[in-house]
């Protein structure tokens, strides 16, 4: 009933301030707007919630790239990568770049290759990168990744963010309760199960990926790991802890929360 009514209220508008520029001014100005601000990884990154939405042009600092609109349980996901200086990191599907640009502000010194299926989708990636100023260094490839042909390339470290029900954000998507069927489920843990095994290839030795999806389901959340496991013994899954949602068997699951954050799934995987 909990999740029901969290996805029947208005979701909140949540801000990730970029603590690798000069944000104390916009913070300040930001205070009066916000009802709370909560720090994640030892202070690397903070969010902050508005007392209501604003347009993004109305946000202080967003067009100078000093904050971004992005929700609590999504800001959780680049320090999960535990990223490092001179990281080779994949996004697997980037679009439209939220992520990818809090990895860039967590750890510039990491080369990263950015990859959506259209033209149109890493435009978005590319607008959130320069407003970030941090797209320099990205190189971009329009491909679908469950076909592309790595050549040999291998990364330290791969997110992928994969398409899925959007069940955990269903408050921001209410036609979701009218498009959605039980039969997409299946669909979508298809493609989740295709990405994954087309990605841990290009993943070296050592390395992590971060699996990750906006769904509550268990179907494409631990169900979807547990098959890969089944053929993949050079993958372990070590333990991870937030200060938001609950453990799971493999992973880490958030439900949406009145007032706080949407639903979400985190799966970290090592090759070994």
């Amino acid at each position: 009933m909990a999740i029901i009514a969290a996805n029947d209220v208005q979701a909140p508008m949540t801000l990730r301030i970029n603590t690798q520029r000069d944000h104390e001014a916009i913070l300040a100005d930001l205070q009066p707007l916000a009802v709370r601000v909560r720090s994640h990884s030892g202070g690397a990154s903070m969010c902050l919630y508005l007392s209501s939405p604003l347009g993004v042009h109305d946000i202080p600092g967003f067009s100078a790239g000093v904050v971004s609109v992005q929700d609590e349980a999504s800001q959780y996901v680049a320090a999960l990568l535990q990223l490092r200086s001179g990281d080779v990191v994949l996004d697997a599907c980037s679009a439209p770049g939220g992520k990818t640009g809090h990895m860039l502000e967590l750890q510039p010194a990491i080369r990263l290759t950015a990859c959506d299926i259209s033209d149109m989708r890493l435009e978005k990636v590319k607008e959130n990168l320069e407003r970030l100023g941090v797209e320099k260094e990205v190189v971009y490839h329009v491909c679908d990744v469950t076909q592309y042909d790595w050549d040999g390339e291998v990364f330290d470290k791969i997110l992928l963010d994969a398409p899925c029900s959007g069940s955990g954000v269903i408050r921001r998507h209410p036609d979701i309760k009218l498009l959605r069927r039980e039969s997409d489920l299946r669909a979508f843990s298809d493609q989740q199960q295709r990405l994954l095994q087309a990605l841990w290839p290009a993943l070296k030795k050592g390395g992590k990926l971060l699996y990750t999806t906006c769904s509550i389901m268990p179907e494409e959340n631990e169900g979807v790991i547990k098959e890969f496991l089944k053929h993949h013994d050079d993958a372990d899954i070590p333990s991870i802890q937030l200060s938001i949602g609950v453990p799971q068997e493999r992973g880490w699951q958030c439900f949406p929360q009145v007032g706080g954050h949407d639903g979400f799934y985190y799966c970290l995987i090592e090759k070994t």
